[in-house]
């Protein structure tokens, strides 16, 4: 198994491009995804954006009110120097570190965002019982996650990995980059099982919107004889 810093050389090639883009994507043309995770959060206090990328969530919670603690992580050295760019001014935390083993206290958050991140984990069940972990009761853990196995969702999957090796290749300086260990990068759509998935946690289903490219998921930390089905 690939540690996450061995996984970073698959993102940081592209996290100038990436937080030019996709945060551009959010605010404009898909800016109801961005007004959701807006809503979502609203009144949260304590909020971790795991896998912050360009660290753009942390930058629309903050703008939205005051907060009494802001934290990113991410694998990616690149991505964090461009998220402490994005943050100047802005009282927000940022690590280096793998999402699964953050060490983080339990119940350190009133609610997480993780966005586009699950679902190119190896191991998506470890990373939802740190979230559980973390959370805080009737805390809330906001997913953003690939929309099943649609002709455009599997279209993109193939760029995503094009880019991916290109830039493994890039780092590694050998065409042999191309070919991605199935460790580093076994991608497949989350959705699917993601009930299953959830069932050693503590974390139920409250909404749920599917969407062409992706689905919003909305997990509320309840007690377990409270939980309701995701789906």
């Amino acid at each position: 198994m690939f540690a996450a810093q061995d996984r970073s050389v698959l993102f940081d090639p592209w996290a100038e491009v990436y937080a030019v883009i996709v945060p551009w994507m959010w605010h404009y043309p898909w800016s109801d995804t961005e007004r959701w995770v807006s809503q979502s959060l609203r009144g949260r206090q304590r909020i971790l954006d795991a896998g912050t990328g360009p660290g753009y969530w942390l930058a629309v919670a903050a703008r939205d009110e005051p907060r009494q603690l802001l934290a990113g992580i991410d694998i990616s050295d690149a991505f964090l120097a461009v998220a402490r760019q994005r943050l100047a001014g802005i009282d927000a935390k940022l690590y280096k570190t793998d999402i699964a083993y953050s060490g983080f206290g339990s119940g350190a958050f009133d609610a997480i965002v993780c966005a586009g991140v699950i679902d190119t984990v190896p191991d998506p069940g470890r990373l939802l019982s740190e979230f559980d972990r973390m959370l805080a009761e009737n805390g809330v853990l906001l997913l953003v996650v690939r929309s099943g196995n649609t002709f455009t969702s599997r279209c993109l999957e193939v760029l995503f990995r094009l880019l991916a090796g290109l830039g493994h290749a890039w780092q590694i300086k050998s065409l042999k980059g191309f070919r991605l260990p199935s460790a580093m990068w076994q991608r497949s759509p989350i959705l699917p099982r993601l009930e299953d998935l959830l069932l050693p946690t503590s974390l139920s289903g409250t909404e749920v919107e599917r969407k062409r490219l992706w689905t919003v998921v909305r997990l509320t930390k309840v007690v377990a004889s409270n939980a309701t089905k995701l789906m």
